[in-house]
This record gives C-alpha cells, sequence and structure tokens, in this order.
C-alpha cells in the first residue's frame, strides 16, 4: 500500500509539471448589465457571468485568470479593480492608488497585459499613459500623448512598446515609459476605439463612428503602417455596428464588440466573417479580452493513471 501510495504521491508530481491544455475563454464588459460575461471561444457558451461595478469599461486578463476591470464615470472614483479566476475581488486601487494623473479610465474600451504578465497599461483621459504592477499595483511609468486624449492602448505582442490611439494619431511609446513617436499611417479612423496587435508587425483597429475595421502592417524601424486593403474587400468585415474592442484566440481568430449591435463577431485571422453573432444579446458590449485558462491536460492523468495501475499490478506481482 505504501509503495502504490508513493508511486501516485511521486506521479502527482509529474502531473503538476506537465504541459498544460489551454481552454479558451472570452471575456465580454456588459456595460449596462454592469457584469462581465466569459464565453467558450469554441461555441459561445456563456460560461460565467460576474457583477462588476457600474460604469465599468474595459478588462483585462493574465494567465492565470485574474481579471482586470476599468470603471468610474469621474476622476473622484475611478478605478482599476483586480478580481480572481473565481470572480472574487483581490484588490481595488482608486484615488490616490492606481489612478494616478488627470482624469480616469473611463468610456476607454481597452486595458492590455504585456507578454510577460507583469505590467497593465491603464490609459486615462486626461492624456496619460500609467503602466502599473499586476501584482501589487504599484506604478511603475507614466507618459502622456501628444495628440490629445487616448481612446485605445494596446501591448505589442512581445511587450517591447505599447502603441495609443487617439482622436487624430497613433502613438509608439518604449515599455518602460517615455517620449512617444507619432507613426505614419495611411487610412487613419475616425474614433480608433480597439487596437490589437497580431505580431509585432501587424495590428487591427476598430473605428467606431463610421463602423469600420481595419488591418495595418507595421514597419517598427520607420514607424509607418501601411493599410491592408484586402482585409476591407471580405464580405462582412465592415459590418460591425460601432465597433469598439478587439481581441484574438490562440488560433488567430479575432473579436470584435458592437457597442450598439449589442453582439459579438467572429473573423478569421485573414478578415474573413466567420460568425456576426458569435455572441448576441447583449447590453452595450465595450472592452473585451481573450486569455487561455490552463487545465491539466489529458496526457497528464492519463500518465497518472498508468502509473498508478503499474504500482498495483507490480504489488500484486510481489505477493
Amino acid at each position: 500500500m505504501r509503495l502504490i501510495i508513493g508511486a501516485a504521491l511521486a506521479l502527482a508530481g509529474v502531473l503538476a509539471s506537465a504541459p498544460l491544455a489551454w481552454a479558451q475563454r472570452l471575456y465580454v464588459v456588459n456595460v449596462n448589465a454592469n457584469h462581465l460575461n466569459i464565453y467558450s471561444t469554441s461555441t459561445g457558451t456563456l460560461l460565467n457571468s460576474f457583477a462588476i461595478p457600474a460604469n465599468s469599461y474595459a478588462v483585462a486578463v493574465d494567465s492565470v485568470g485574474n481579471y482586470y476591470i476599468s470603471y468610474g464615470p469621474s476622476s473622484s472614483t475611478d478605478h482599476v479593480a483586480k478580481y480572481d479566476n473565481a470572480g472574487n475581488l483581490v484588490t481595488s486601487w482608486g484615488t490616490g492608488g492606481i489612478i494616478t494623473g488627470t482624469g480616469g479610465p473611463e468610456g476607454i474600451p481597452n486595458l492590455s497585459i504585456d507578454a510577460s504578465g507583469a505590467n497593465l497599461l491603464v490609459p486615462l483621459s486626461g492624456g496619460a499613459i500609467n503602466v502599473y504592477s499586476t501584482s501589487t499595483g504599484a506604478l511603475l511609468s507614466t507618459s502622456s500623448t501628444t495628440n490629445g486624449a487616448p481612446v485605445g492602448a494596446a501591448f505589442n505582442t512581445t511587450g517591447t512598446s505599447f502603441f495609443v490611439s487617439t482622436f487624430s494619431a497613433i502613438e509608439q511609446f518604449p515599455a518602460a515609459g517615455g517620449a512617444s513617436t507619432t507613426i505614419t499611417w495611411g487610412g487613419l479612423l475616425t474614433l480608433p476605439y480597439g487596437i490589437y496587435f497580431q505580431s509585432d508587425t501587424s495590428f487591427l483597429v476598430a473605428g467606431a463612428q463610421l463602423g469600420e475595421i481595419r488591418h495595418y502592417t507595421y514597419n517598427p524601424v520607420t514607424h509607418t503602417a501601411t493599410w491592408d486593403t484586402t482585409f476591407n474587400g471580405n464580405v462582412g468585415f465592415d459590418s460591425v455596428s460601432s465597433p469598439y474592442g478587439l481581441t484574438a484566440d490562440t488560433s488567430g481568430n479575432f473579436y470584435v464588440s458592437s457597442f450598439n449591435g449589442n453582439t459579438i463577431s467572429e473573423f478569421s485571422s485573414t478578415g474573413l466573417l466567420i460568425n456576426s453573432t458569435f455572441v448576441s444579446g447583449l447590453n452595450f458590449p465595450e472592452g473585451i479580452a481573450f486569455s487561455p485558462i490552463p487545465e491539466p491536460s489529458s496526457g497528464a492523468l492519463l500518465a497518472l493513471g498508468a502509473g498508478v495501475l503499474g504500482a498495483i499490478r507490480f504489488r500484486r506481482r510481489r505477493r
């Protein structure tokens, strides 16, 4: 019996260190319902729904499923709150805490976590762009836009820099903060709220006013973005009403929240419409985010079972 228990414990250690299978989750801030909805990206099935503060706008999710919500109608009550993956409030920072600078995150549908998971990007309506520690909430850097108030923001895929869209431009900042470089781009959108990087040389922008999504190729050396019009030739690509949030799953399919249409649309990585009502029946969805949640792989579970059975057979042979 001790041999069996020992084998099980040893194999449990193998299980703990085994590769993880990833379950896909789509997080949607349902603004007027004051809820964060979580959906399966394979089926669009609602998996969970958590109450969040009134006037919540944006969400970001880290690799273990902790999620961060920005909320607040005025600078006196603006917050970013951190919740665990079961919907329990971990901590909330407000005036004098995580929100440092003029204005707050109200109305801005983007928070962003970098590739390391350690840094949270929070754009403020007054023009400040702050980066905070996801573990402590400490302010790591603050920068300012030069082209007006930010309406969208995102880290690039490697976390080496972050990009902020304003009403008239997109600016690139070093990840550690500091002075920005205004990128040159063709086909400027009106109200470019959503911004999402497919790679460090490819990003998507959602223009809320005209209901248009555009794909750009980006040269980080010349700071030049070129509008890839082939995406916009696809049926359904420009049919999203008031697109605000953008995110993508691990297969590269991307999702767009329609603030006025109360839906989430799904597109392929090349801009082909997969499902215009992947999620429907929402109440003004704004910020959306994707995160894989780690689960034990079936291979690891099979290894554990096989090991225990082997130990039992060995014990029987010794008898």
